[in-house]
C-alpha cells in the first residue's frame, strides 16, 4: 500500500459511439447504424494512435525492492505509448517515435503496453514516477472521452464516413465520388 496518497485520477466524461452517426450516415441509403458505429470506433482508434491526442498522466509510487509496477489505463482505453517520463532522478522527454522504453540518465525504463506494466531498472527505493502516456479507445469500448467528439469531431467523422462507405456502400458511385480520399484523413491526423 502506498505510504502517501497519490493524485486522484480525473473523472472522464464520455459519449456513446452513436452520437457520431447522424454525420456519418447522412445521405446514405439504408444505413446500418451498428456497422457505422464500429467504423466510427475504428477511425477514432486510428486517430488517437497516430495523432497521440488522448493523453493521460499516470503516477507510480516507488517501493523498495520492486522493479515492476502495474499501470492502469482508463476504462475503455488502452495505453499506446509514452510521451514523457519524470523520475526522481530527472525528466525524459521521449522522442517522436512510439516510445515504450528509454533511459533518463540513471533509470532504465520500459512500459509493457500488452501487460500494462512499468519496468524500472536502477530506480531509487522511494519517490514518484510520472508517465505522460497517450491512449486509444479499445475495440470493445462502448463509449469514448468527450474530448474526442468536442475537439476532433469533423476529422474523425471524415475517417469514419470514408471507412463505412468503402466497406458497405462501395457500389454507390455518386457517394464514393463525393467522399474525400484516405490521404485527407491522414492529413487530418
Amino acid at each position: 500500500a502506498p505510504c502517501r496518497a497519490l493524485p486522484i485520477q480525473e473523472a472522464i466524461d464520455s459519449y456513446d459511439w452513436a452520437r457520431w452517426l447522424p454525420e456519418v450516415i447522412i445521405g446514405i441509403e439504408e444505413p446500418d447504424e451498428e456497422i457505422a458505429a464500429n467504423y466510427v470506433r475504428q477511425a477514432a482508434i486510428e486517430f488517437c494512435k497516430e495523432g497521440r491526442v488522448l493523453q493521460r498522466q499516470i503516477i507510480v509510487e516507488l517501493q523498495p525492492g520492486v522493479s515492476t509496477y502495474p499501470v492502469f489505463p482508463y476504462e475503455g482505453e488502452r495505453i499506446v505509448g509514452v510521451i514523457a517520463i519524470h523520475t526522481p532522478t530527472g525528466a525524459c522527454g521521449c522522442d517522436g517515435a512510439a516510445q515504450t522504453s528509454g533511459y533518463d540518465g540513471a533509470i532504465q525504463w520500459s512500459l509493457d503496453v500488452a501487460r500494462n506494466e512499468l519496468h524500472l531498472k536502477g530506480a531509487p527505493s522511494k519517490g514518484l514516477v510520472a508517465l505522460l502516456v497517450y491512449s486509444a479507445p479499445t475495440e470493445a469500448s462502448c463509449a469514448h472521452d468527450v474530448f474526442l467528439y468536442d475537439a476532433f469531431r469533423s476529422d474523425i467523422t471524415l475517417g469514419a464516413r470514408l471507412y463505412y462507405a468503402n466497406a458497405v456502400h462501395f457500389r454507390d458511385r455518386l457517394l464514393m465520388a463525393s467522399l474525400p480520399t484516405k490521404d485527407s484523413f491522414d492529413r487530418a491526423i
